[in-house]
């Protein structure tokens, strides 16, 4: 399935057939990039939950992988915000990204979050949000809005999955 995949810097996509939904991301190694693309939703463990859903819905043969636009290294930010802007691919009805610019995801993860309550009022500070939503088993785009204030949620209260019998919706 990926072995049309180059070992090169670029633009890549992951478009779903069955609806016409895409992702669109960036990597030094598209190949390795969209391998690890499918294994993460092969083990339905993919970061992206809209991403992960589609598959799981559609299946993974009505997933197609594919090069957009080969580009040098130093250049794949900007590229790849270009094809963000004219694709708008991060609106749901269009496509998969959650974020409208672009990144890498290590530039959140690295930073501290704070200001946290959990649910017995303690402050919590997170030093990395993305392992911090995996170990909770927490959608991380939701807490990722709920941090910087584009939730539909009144206060920053965390509710473990733990602490109630269904994983909680921050949407």
């Amino acid at each position: 399935m990926l072995k049309h995949m180059p070992r090169t810097s670029g633009i890549y996509q992951i478009k779903c057939t069955s609806n016409g939904n895409f992702y669109i991301g960036s990597a030094i190694d598209m190949h390795d990039r969209c391998e690890h693309h499918r294994s993460s939703l092969r083990w339905k463990n993919h970061i992206n939950s809209h991403l992960q859903c589609a598959w799981d819905k559609y299946g993974e043969n009505n997933f197609e992988f594919g090069v957009l636009e080969p580009v040098e290294k130093s250049r794949l930010l900007k590229a790849k915000q270009e094809w963000l802007d004219k694709t708008r691919c991060f609106e749901r009805e269009i496509g998969f990204n959650i974020c409208p610019t672009a990144g890498s995801p290590g530039d959140i993860n690295a930073q501290i979050w704070e200001g946290f309550i959990d649910p017995n009022g303690n402050e919590l500070t997170i030093k990395n949000l993305f392992n911090f939503c995996r170990q909770k088993a927490l959608d991380f785009p939701s807490m990722h809005r709920l941090f910087k204030g584009k939730s539909k949620l009144k206060s920053r209260l965390l509710h473990l999955k733990n602490q109630y019998s269904r994983q909680p919706n921050f949407t």
